[in-house]
C-alpha cells in the first residue's frame, strides 16, 4: 500500500525541512519537496533515489549534513521515501487525484502561494535539462511548463510583477493535476513511439 504521511508527519518534516536543511543549500520545506519529487517522478528517465535524495538534505556543495544522528536521518529518509512512493503510485495510476502541497499566499491567505512548489520542480528538471529539452521545445510542451517557469524562476516573477493579468494561481492549482497528466503521457507516447518502430520492423523482416 502506498498512503500519504499524515498531517503530523508533514508537519514534522516540514519543520526539520524548515529548520535545518536550508542552511546546507538543501530543500527549504514540504512545498519545495512535493514540487521537486513531481519532477523527478515525471521525469523522461528513471533517476535512482541516490541521485535526488541527497540534494534534498544539502546543495552537493556544503559537506555539512543537517541531521543529529543517525536516528533523525533515518526517520527523515523514511518520511521523504515514504511520500515518494505515494505521489509515484498516485501519479503513475489516477494523475487527476494529485493534489500538490501550496502553501498560502502572504498576501491574501485565500489564495494559494505557488511560488515554493514550483521552484522545486525547476530543480527536479535541473537533474536531466538535456532530456527536458524534448518537451520544452514541443509546442505542446511550452505551454505545459508555462505556469511553472513564471511561479519557478526569478525571470518568470519578474513576468508575473510586469503582467498582473500573468498571475492566476486559482487558475494554474486547478490545472495541475491535468498538467502533471499530460507531461506523463507526453513522455510514454515518446517512449511508446520507438518501441512500435522496433516491432513494426521486426514484423516486416518476419515477412520477408
Amino acid at each position: 500500500d502506498y498512503e500519504y504521511l499524515t498531517e503530523a508527519e508533514y508537519d514534522l518534516l516540514d519543520e526539520f525541512l524548515d529548520t535545518k536543511t536550508e542552511t546546507c543549500g538543501g530543500i527549504p520545506g514540504v512545498s519545495w519537496l512535493d514540487g521537486y519529487l513531481t519532477a523527478v517522478i515525471l521525469a523522461p528517465e528513471k533517476i535512482a533515489p541516490a541521485e535526488w535524495l541527497p540534494l534534498v538534505w544539502s546543495d552537493g556543495e556544503n559537506e555539512q549534513l543537517p541531521f543529529d544522528g543517525a536516528q533523525e536521518e533515518a526517520q527523515m529518509c523514511d518520511l521523504v521515501m515514504r511520500h515518494y512512493q505515494a505521489l509515484a503510485h498516485c501519479i503513475s495510476e489516477k494523475p487527476q487525484a494529485v493534489e500538490p502541497i501550496l502553501l498560502a499566499s502572504q498576501d491574501d491567505p485565500e489564495l494559494p502561494d505557488l511560488s515554493d512548489w514550483a521552484a522545486g520542480f525547476m530543480d527536479g528538471l535541473a537533474l536531466l535539462p538535456e532530456r527536458w529539452q524534448e518537451l520544452i521545445d514541443a509546442p505542446e510542451g511550452r505551454l505545459l511548463l508555462m505556469p511553472i517557469f513564471l511561479y519557478g524562476t526569478e525571470s518568470g516573477q519578474e513576468e508575473l510583477e510586469k503582467d498582473s493579468e500573468l498571475n492566476d494561481p486559482l487558475l494554474f492549482c486547478e490545472e495541475l493535476p491535468q498538467t502533471i497528466e499530460e507531461i506523463r503521457d507526453f513522455w510514454r507516447k515518446q517512449q511508446s513511439e520507438p518501441a512500435a518502430r522496433m516491432e513494426k520492423r521486426g514484423r516486416r523482416k518476419a515477412d520477408a
